[in-house]
């Protein structure tokens, strides 16, 4: 309720625009041409245009958004809830005599019960309130989705720890691995280490049968990517991305070599930060900016130290020693349950250290500028997540830990840990509501309305490339204007469009500057666009 109420009934600015602008016709956004979302928009795009016709299509794409950060925010609850199982705590005799030492031990009391589900449900809400996921969960971008993707991992990762057959559970995160890469290609670095585990811990390389339906959903999830070629090939417009007609120019685009492939920026980034200076930053951020006080920070570390504590392996291995007066073998498996879900809190922690270390690494734009740390910091939602989740285990072992000194002080910490997202609520819903956000829609408006008829309007500024094309693809506003992005003219592929501007006279393959290279090779610069 929250994010609708926020939600702009516009474009949002950023690449909003133009990722609306190709699903509404099918076309290729830039790189990596982003196929799943693509089909996302305009399914919802489409149902638009029967069932909500007062709605404006980036308004509904809005509310996609919207649905899928709330249901992101679910699974972290969930999975915090599944990684603060009552066995982590408890050995085989305090589950068996319950009813002796449940009033001091074990997850069975009230009080431990209470706050499993305080941890779990603030952990999550926590996470959504944080005003970098408020942004983009309610707003036409890919990183929504993303951050849904994210937590559905992890939470595969929960259900692969709890249920027995490792077939079914493994199959899911496979397919859910595949369609995150179709969407984000930073989902590789949680995908990659959580992989590595699962393989290792289900021997899967001596499994051929597990390994073939894990390997066929894995490519059933990467497989809306063959929709770019065909959607190029039967839907070809002016102003999508990219040259998807090839094998080569489909490579160059998935790859992103318009930027560089493996890095954000294709600019001069010397004298740019280090590993460790952007790691510094994002912490700071996530201190000072994401969470409602810097000093609930002490339940991340609370949780990746409790986690991490070789203590803990030395209680699971005391749950799996022989059963005494016939333990029933439910308690065993629920030992053994435990200990993967211990495992996999560990992966959890792995890979946000692994994220953190290799993005930092490749992440090439220079935080300096402001407008390069905005773009910078949205793939800061990746490792939040997970930061959200061992706040959650944080939490919930904090309250366990206070309990034991009182009950009455572990009852009322459970309780303020439950209040945390009402005071993250109010703190940040100010500057994330959006809901009154009309500035791009307006910005694209008067420009176009002040354009003559039939005109050719060569754009090379991002948020009016964007908007403009928003305006025109979905809304229909002055189909008369042939916009051209400057930008996009400059890329080799280019030659491949000029087919689709059949008013306008290219007198080369591509725009350059001239006395150059590729000028000599066919390229032309802008006085001779604009003479031909």
């Amino acid at each position: 309720a929250a994010y609708i109420q926020t939600a702009s009934t516009s474009i949002a600015g950023g690449d909003s625009g133009e990722l609306v602008a190709e699903g509404c016709t099918l076309g290729t956004s830039h790189p990596p041409g982003y196929p799943l979302y693509t089909i996302i928009v305009y399914v919802v795009a489409s149902f638009g245009k029967k069932f909500a016709t007062d709605y404006s299509p980036a308004y509904l794409v809005n509310i996609s958004s919207c649905v899928f950060g709330s249901v992101a925010s679910g699974l972290i609850s969930l999975s915090v809830f599944h990684f603060n199982d009552e066995a982590i705590f408890c050995g085989h005799n305090e589950i068996q005599n319950k009813s002796r030492k449940e009033s001091n031990q074990g997850l069975r009391s009230a009080l431990q019960k209470f706050s499993r589900c305080s941890s779990a449900i603030s952990s999550g809400l926590m996470c959504s309130f944080s005003p970098l996921m408020w942004q983009y969960n309610i707003s036409a971008e890919v990183f929504a989705l993303h951050n849904l993707f994210v937590a559905s991992i992890v939470y595969a990762l929960t259900q692969f720890c709890v249920r027995p057959d490792p077939v079914p559970t493994s199959a899911a995160g496979a397919l859910l691995c595949g369609l995150a890469l179709t969407n984000q290609h930073t989902s590789v670095l949680l995908v990659l280490p959580i992989s590595v585990w699962v393989v290792f811990k289900t021997s899967m390389v001596f499994k051929p049968k597990l390994l073939m339906k894990t390997t066929i959903s894995f490519i059933a999830g990467l497989s809306p990517y063959t929709v770019l070629p065909l959607f190029a090939l039967k839907y070809p417009h002016a102003g999508s991305w990219g040259n998807m007609t090839t094998f080569s120019g489909f490579f160059h685009h998935l790859l992103r070599r318009d930027y560089g492939t493996l890095q954000l920026y294709s600019g001069k980034n010397v004298g740019s930060e280090g590993v460790l200076e952007r790691t510094l930053r994002w912490m700071n951020d996530l201190l000072n900016e994401q969470l409602c006080h810097p000093l609930l920070g002490g339940f991340l570390l609370i949780g990746i130290a409790s986690v991490m504590n070789p203590k803990i392996q030395g209680t699971l291995k005391k749950k799996n020693s022989k059963p005494k007066n016939g333990i029933k073998t439910n308690y065993i498996n629920h030992a053994a349950e435990a200990k993967l879900l211990i495992e996999a809190q560990r992966m959890i922690i792995v890979s946000l250290f692994f994220y953190l270390v290799v993005f930092h690494g490749l992440s090439n734009l220079p935080l300096s500028n402001p407008l390069f740390y905005g773009i910078h910091q949205r793939f800061w939602m990746h490792p939040n997540i997970l930061s959200f989740v061992m706040i959650g285990v944080g939490m919930h072992r904090f309250v366990v830990y206070s309990s034991k000194l009182s009950s009455l002080l572990g009852k009322l910490i459970a309780l303020a840990i439950l209040c945390l997202p009402l005071f993250a609520h109010k703190q940040n819903y100010s500057i994330s509501d959006q809901s009154d956000t009309m500035h791009f829609r307006n910005y694209a408006l008067s420009i176009l309305d002040t354009l003559p008829m039939n005109s050719l309007f060569i754009i090379n500024y991002d948020q009016q490339w964007t908007s403009i094309r928003y305006m025109q693809e979905c809304e229909g506003v002055r189909p008369d204007i042939t916009s051209v992005n400057l930008s996009m003219m400059s890329y080799l592929w280019w030659e491949s469009k000029r087919f689709l501007y059949d008013k306008i006279v290219f007198p080369g393959t591509h725009y350059t500057r001239g006395n150059t290279i590729p000028w000599i090779n066919g390229g032309f610069t802008f006085s001779e666009f604009i003479n031909a």
